[in-house]
């Protein structure tokens, strides 16, 4: 199945599908659409409260898996984590999982990203099943990131052993990179069968700016007109080389600038660009260093550099801050 790069440690690599290949050897591309009836689900509404003790203690007392439903800001992840205490309390084990580092860096200290939690069980994977049994629970977060692959497998795992599972997440947010096809996950009867048919459905906003939780509830709805043109030194860009052109013009465009150092684009990744590193700027990790405690996808800001140290300083979103080699920022950094 070959290897992917973990930490920066060579992982092996659970074969994830094969490939059907025409006489031709072209690759063989399935366009045939199967409909198949949609399973209700015991849906269990919104507590309406910020204290999720009630709800869960009903959740867990059914011995049943279930999923947690909701869009960003209506406390999925506080529920995990609450759900994660009262697990302890309980002395119920469990293995808390997410497609990302990030993701499981915000879940749990613990948490583990799906690839690496696989790998170990590549090698002869049936007589892995009772290896599996330990754990009472498994807990998987951003449910909409996960391929076809791993609910396979995750339906394997819920069928041959005992462990029941929470899956957490927004199936309007983004679907799987590079999935073997596409797929109604959200629908689907293997994720019904993951889930025992037991779905919570969060529907109050939480931590979000309310007015904001509101527009974006109908994208469709939204009147771009209101928010004007100014150009935000926030953007989102759907290409990497027009992502390197908006930081390059607020780069060289901020006035208030007076102390920076540039560094030089790392050669090795085509994505990576020259930088003016100043107090202020924000960056994004593009790689995982536990070293550096950092992991790919989260963003930081500068907050002071030293060439006589040869460092230079960011803080993360709880504030910690983390002291990075000047020679290798632009490998682990691009600015956001």
């Amino acid at each position: 199945g070959g290897f992917y790069w973990y930490s920066e440690k060579k992982v092996p690599k659970y074969k994830e599908e094969s490939t059907l290949k025409e006489k031709a050897g072209r690759e063989f591309i399935n366009t045939s659409v199967d409909k198949y009836p949609i399973h209700p689900y015991n849906i269990i509404k919104d507590p309406e409260i910020d204290d999720f003790s009630d709800v869960i203690n009903k959740l867990l007392d059914t011995g049943k898996s279930f999923q947690i439903d909701g869009r960003a800001g209506t406390g999925k992840t506080f529920m995990t984590q609450e759900i994660m205490k009262e697990l302890d309390k309980r002395k119920l084990t469990y293995i808390a999982l997410a497609p990302t580092n990030k993701a499981c860096r915000v879940l749990s200290p613990d948490a583990m990203t799906i690839h690496s939690f696989m790998a170990k069980f590549e090698a002869q994977f049936a007589k892995s099943y009772s290896k599996l049994g330990k754990y009472d629970y498994i807990i998987v977060d951003e449910k909409s990131f996960i391929k076809e692959l791993f609910f396979r497998l995750f339906y394997h795992i819920k069928e041959n052993t005992k462990c029941k599972f929470i899956l957490a997440g927004d199936w309007a947010q983004l679907e799987p990179v590079q999935d073997r096809s596409q797929f109604d996950y959200e629908n689907s009867s293997v994720v019904h069968s993951i889930s025992d048919g037991n779905l919570i459905k969060l529907t109050r906003c939480r931590r979000a700016d309310k007015e904001l939780f509101d527009i974006c509830s109908d994208p469709p709805g939204i009147d771009i007109k209101q928010f004007g043109k100014k150009m935000h030194p926030r953007a989102i860009c759907y290409h990497n080389s027009l992502r390197k052109r908006y930081n390059e013009i607020f780069m060289n465009n901020n006035r208030r600038v007076k102390h920076f150092i540039q560094v030089s684009a790392y050669a090795r990744d085509k994505n990576s660009q020259h930088m003016k590193i100043y107090q202020g700027l924000p960056v994004i990790a593009c790689r995982t260093n536990n070293a550096y405690d950092i992991a790919n996808g989260e963003v930081f800001e500068v907050t002071s550099f030293s060439q006589k140290q040869a460092t230079v300083s960011i803080k993360d979103n709880d504030a910690n801050i983390h002291k990075i080699d000047i020679s290798e920022f632009s490998k682990y950094f691009y600015p956001a």
